[in-house]
Protein backbone atom coordinates (compact mmCIF):
# COMPACT_ATOMS: atom_id res chain seq x y z
CA UNK A 1 0.00 0.00 0.00
CA UNK A 2 1.06 3.63 -0.42
CA UNK A 3 1.10 4.14 3.33
CA UNK A 4 3.45 1.18 3.80
CA UNK A 5 5.78 2.42 1.05
CA UNK A 6 5.82 5.90 2.59
CA UNK A 7 6.95 4.39 5.90
CA UNK A 8 9.59 2.24 4.19
CA UNK A 9 10.86 5.23 2.21
CA UNK A 10 11.01 7.35 5.37
CA UNK A 11 13.03 4.64 7.10
CA UNK A 12 15.39 4.30 4.16
CA UNK A 13 15.87 8.07 4.12
CA UNK A 14 16.61 8.01 7.86
CA UNK A 15 19.26 5.33 7.48
CA UNK A 16 20.82 7.04 4.46
CA UNK A 17 21.08 10.23 6.50
CA UNK A 18 22.53 8.26 9.41
CA UNK A 19 25.07 6.71 7.07
CA UNK A 20 26.08 10.09 5.66
CA UNK A 21 26.50 11.61 9.12
CA UNK A 22 28.30 8.59 10.56
CA UNK A 23 30.98 8.50 7.89
CA UNK A 24 32.05 11.61 6.11
CA UNK A 25 34.92 10.96 3.73
CA UNK A 26 34.42 7.33 2.81
CA UNK A 27 35.93 4.63 0.65
CA UNK A 28 34.66 1.25 -0.42
CA UNK A 29 35.15 -1.39 2.23
CA UNK A 30 37.89 -3.95 1.89
CA UNK A 31 36.69 -5.78 4.99
CA UNK A 32 33.60 -7.36 3.46
CA UNK A 33 34.64 -10.96 4.22
CA UNK A 34 35.23 -10.09 7.88
CA UNK A 35 31.93 -8.23 8.01
CA UNK A 36 30.07 -11.12 6.40
CA UNK A 37 31.56 -13.49 8.96
CA UNK A 38 30.78 -11.21 11.91
CA UNK A 39 27.21 -10.60 10.68
CA UNK A 40 26.65 -14.34 10.24
CA UNK A 41 28.06 -14.98 13.72
CA UNK A 42 25.64 -12.41 15.16
CA UNK A 43 22.59 -13.96 13.46
CA UNK A 44 23.63 -17.49 14.41
CA UNK A 45 24.34 -16.64 18.06
CA UNK A 46 21.07 -14.67 18.26
CA UNK A 47 19.04 -17.53 16.78
CA UNK A 48 20.78 -20.05 19.07
CA UNK A 49 20.10 -17.74 22.06
CA UNK A 50 23.82 -17.76 22.84
CA UNK A 51 23.74 -14.45 24.68
CA UNK A 52 27.36 -14.60 25.88
CA UNK A 53 28.54 -14.76 22.27
CA UNK A 54 26.11 -12.02 21.22
CA UNK A 55 27.48 -9.78 23.99
CA UNK A 56 31.08 -10.26 22.82
CA UNK A 57 30.16 -8.95 19.37
CA UNK A 58 29.29 -5.50 20.76
CA UNK A 59 31.77 -2.80 21.74
CA UNK A 60 31.55 -1.67 25.39
CA UNK A 61 29.90 1.62 24.31
CA UNK A 62 27.67 0.08 21.61
CA UNK A 63 24.21 1.44 20.86
CA UNK A 64 21.09 -0.41 19.63
CA UNK A 65 17.92 1.27 18.41
CA UNK A 66 14.87 0.06 16.51
CA UNK A 67 13.80 2.95 14.31
CA UNK A 68 10.17 2.23 15.17
CA UNK A 69 10.99 2.00 18.88
CA UNK A 70 11.32 4.72 21.47
CA UNK A 71 14.29 3.51 23.52
CA UNK A 72 18.02 3.50 22.81
CA UNK A 73 19.98 0.71 24.50
CA UNK A 74 23.64 1.21 25.35
CA UNK A 75 26.34 -1.31 26.13
CA UNK A 76 26.29 -5.06 25.60
CA UNK A 77 24.44 -5.74 28.87
CA UNK A 78 21.44 -3.52 28.06
CA UNK A 79 21.37 -4.61 24.42
CA UNK A 80 21.48 -8.32 25.22
CA UNK A 81 18.85 -7.86 27.94
CA UNK A 82 16.53 -6.27 25.34
CA UNK A 83 17.18 -9.10 22.90
CA UNK A 84 16.81 -11.81 25.52
CA UNK A 85 13.71 -10.54 27.33
CA UNK A 86 11.61 -9.05 24.58
CA UNK A 87 12.83 -9.51 21.04
CA UNK A 88 13.84 -13.16 21.40
CA UNK A 89 11.84 -13.93 24.54
CA UNK A 90 8.36 -12.45 24.25
CA UNK A 91 8.38 -12.09 20.46
CA UNK A 92 10.35 -15.29 19.63
CA UNK A 93 12.27 -13.55 16.83
CA UNK A 94 14.53 -15.67 14.58
CA UNK A 95 16.59 -14.23 11.72
CA UNK A 96 15.89 -15.90 8.38
CA UNK A 97 17.91 -13.42 6.28
CA UNK A 98 20.54 -10.82 7.18
CA UNK A 99 21.87 -9.74 3.80
CA UNK A 100 24.37 -6.97 3.09
CA UNK A 101 23.44 -4.55 0.32
CA UNK A 102 26.36 -2.16 0.71
CA UNK A 103 29.10 -0.85 2.94
CA UNK A 104 31.45 2.09 3.26
CA UNK A 105 34.60 2.48 5.32
CA UNK A 106 36.13 5.51 6.91
CA UNK A 107 39.46 6.86 5.76
CA UNK A 108 42.47 8.11 7.66
CA UNK A 109 41.85 7.99 11.40
CA UNK A 110 38.23 6.93 10.89
CA UNK A 111 38.40 3.13 10.94
CA UNK A 112 34.67 2.46 11.17
CA UNK A 113 32.72 0.60 8.51
CA UNK A 114 28.99 0.97 8.00
CA UNK A 115 27.24 -2.14 6.72
CA UNK A 116 23.70 -1.78 5.41
CA UNK A 117 21.24 -4.34 4.20
CA UNK A 118 17.95 -6.11 4.34
CA UNK A 119 16.74 -8.65 6.85
CA UNK A 120 13.76 -10.82 7.62
CA UNK A 121 12.72 -12.46 10.88
CA UNK A 122 10.01 -14.82 11.95
CA UNK A 123 8.15 -13.98 15.14
CA UNK A 124 5.32 -15.20 17.32
CA UNK A 125 4.86 -18.28 19.49
CA UNK A 126 4.67 -20.53 16.43
CA UNK A 127 6.98 -18.42 14.24
CA UNK A 128 3.93 -17.68 12.12
CA UNK A 129 4.59 -14.01 11.41
CA UNK A 130 7.25 -12.46 9.19
CA UNK A 131 8.81 -9.03 9.57
CA UNK A 132 11.20 -7.61 7.00
CA UNK A 133 13.21 -4.46 7.03
CA UNK A 134 16.43 -2.53 6.69
CA UNK A 135 19.42 -2.56 9.02
CA UNK A 136 22.56 -0.48 9.49
CA UNK A 137 25.53 -1.69 11.54
CA UNK A 138 28.57 0.44 12.29
CA UNK A 139 31.56 -1.84 12.89
CA UNK A 140 34.83 -0.94 14.59
CA UNK A 141 38.13 -1.90 12.95
CA UNK A 142 38.20 -5.07 15.10
CA UNK A 143 34.66 -5.99 13.94
CA UNK A 144 32.81 -5.05 17.12
CA UNK A 145 29.35 -3.57 16.69
CA UNK A 146 29.36 0.13 17.59
CA UNK A 147 25.84 0.99 16.39
CA UNK A 148 23.03 -1.36 15.37
CA UNK A 149 19.80 0.08 14.07
CA UNK A 150 16.90 -1.48 12.24
CA UNK A 151 13.38 -0.87 11.07
CA UNK A 152 10.95 -3.66 10.30
CA UNK A 153 7.37 -4.05 9.13
CA UNK A 154 4.97 -6.98 9.14
CA UNK A 155 4.96 -8.63 5.74
CA UNK A 156 3.96 -11.82 3.93
CA UNK A 157 5.48 -15.09 5.21
CA UNK A 158 7.10 -15.65 1.82
CA UNK A 159 9.67 -12.95 2.68
CA UNK A 160 10.98 -15.19 5.46
CA UNK A 161 11.60 -18.20 3.26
Amino acid sequence: SNRMMTKVNAVLAFFCALLAVTLSGTALSSDSAQMDQARAQFASAFNDRNWDTVATLFAPDAVFHRANGDTIYTGPEQIVARFKDTIAGAWNVQFTHLDNTGSVSGTGDDTRTVDTGLFAVTAGPDSDACYAGFYAITWSKDMKILVLGWQDVLTDMSACQ
